[in-house]
C-alpha cells in the first residue's frame, strides 16, 4: 500500500490529506488509502458540526504520530470532509514509516 499521494513535504514539515469519516463507534487512524482522492481515511466519534470533528482529528493525530497538539494544524477544509493537515516537527519519511508499521500491527 502506498501512502506518497497523501503525505506532502512542506518547508514547514509537511502535510497529510485525510478523509473524515465521522459518527463512528471510537477513533481510528490510519484507515484506508483512498487512490482516488489520494487521501487517508480517519474516523472519529463526534460530528463535524460545531469544531468537534476538527479537535478529535487533531488529537488522534496528535497520538498516533506522537506529536504535541501545537505541531498539528488543519489548513484546508475546516468545514469539510477532505482534510488537509500540517504536521511539523516530523519528515515525510517518519510519516510513512509509521504508516507501514500500523499497517503491518493489524
Amino acid at each position: 500500500m502506498t501512502w506518497n499521494n497523501a503525505v506532502t513535504t512542506t518547508k514547514n514539515g509537511c502535510t497529510i490529506s485525510l478523509h473524515v469519516i465521522p459518527n463512528s463507534e471510537q477513533p481510528q487512524f490510519p484507515g484506508p488509502y483512498n487512490p482516488w482522492r489520494n487521501t487517508i481515511d480517519i474516523t472519529i466519534t463526534a460530528n463535524l458540526h460545531h469544531n468537534q470533528g476538527n479537535q478529535e482529528i487533531i488529537i488522534t493525530l496528535a497520538h498516533f504520530f506522537s506529536l504535541n497538539t501545537q505541531n498539528i494544524t488543519i489548513i484546508k477544509g475546516q468545514k469539510n470532509r477532505n482534510k488537509t493537515i500540517q504536521l511539523t516537527t516530523i519528515t515525510k519519511e517518519k510519516i510513512l514509516q509509521r504508516l507501514k508499521d500500523a499497517y503491518h500491527e493489524l
